[in-house]
């Protein structure tokens, strides 16, 4: 199950995207269309708000690999999607409503105009709503899942950072299967509601979360393999810094 994945550099861009000024057709006056002298096919350029769509969705798809946008075409035919004028936005799932974004952005490599068309006629706006409106929603259940997760598995005490660092931890491969796809969709909510301190002289991302503070060790989200935990009333946090307040 796929949840708790960041849409904000999408949706954030809709209320730029709800007018009518997306882009410029590029027509080319200055050559006379001979073999000596062809003329160049018509263009779009785009608003700065268009391309910096452009680049969240690949960015997204590079950034969120469980998504498989990769086979975009497939997702769209597991849901039955042909023609994306003809969606239900009121039921489309993160997934598909990705699937179908990433479509029009790599269609629009071979067929110039294609993200300008789906922009004017609404479809790429009521899409990003849905991602909004998807994003919202699990905002709101987060802690739910993220409770479930860290109260269902046993956890293990660093003992060699007792006298410095005190705090436990969970060990991706050691935990089920379904474990394992919690422990990644965990560490993306740690990403997305926590907050940046550093401890030891290093940034990290903590989640605060039922008197704890969890975090990882800041690698990519599908390579890390250790989740930990602390007291958070053991540690104190002050102008970016977090401390151990005991003594070594």
């Amino acid at each position: 199950m796929i949840i708790m994945s960041n849409f904000e550099e999408i949706t954030g861009l809709l209320e730029k995207l709800n007018h009518d000024e997306f882009g410029t057709w590029i027509i080319d006056c200055d050559h006379k269309g001979t073999t000596d002298d062809p003329i160049h096919l018509p263009y779009p350029e785009y608003t700065e708000a268009v391309e910096d769509f452009i680049t969240a969705v690949y960015e997204f798809g590079r950034n969120n690999p469980g998504y498989e946008l990769n086979r975009y075409k497939e997702l769209l035919e597991e849901r039955g999607i042909r023609n994306i004028a003809d969606v239900d936005y009121d039921t489309l799932d993160a997934q598909g409503a990705m699937a179908l974004l990433t479509g029009v952005v790599r269609v629009e490599r071979f067929f110039d105009g294609v993200i300008l068309a789906h922009l004017k006629a609404g479809n790429i706006q009521k899409i990003i709503k849905r991602l909004k409106e998807i994003s919202e929603a699990e905002d709101a259940m987060w802690k739910l899942v993220a409770k479930d997760f860290v109260e269902r598995y046993p956890w293990t005490y660093a003992k060699t950072y007792a006298d410095r660092a005190p705090h436990e931890y969970y060990v991706k491969k050691e935990l089920d299967e379904k474990g394992q796809k919690n422990f990644v969709s965990f560490i993306t909510v740690i990403r997305k509601h926590g907050f940046k301190a550093k401890f030891w002289g290093k940034e990290h991302t903590y989640l605060e979360l039922d008197g704890r503070y969890y975090w990882t060790m800041g690698e990519p989200i599908e390579e890390t393999t250790i989740l930990n935990r602390c007291e958070a009333s053991d540690y104190s946090v002050k102008d970016g810094v977090m401390a151990w307040k005991g003594t070594a």
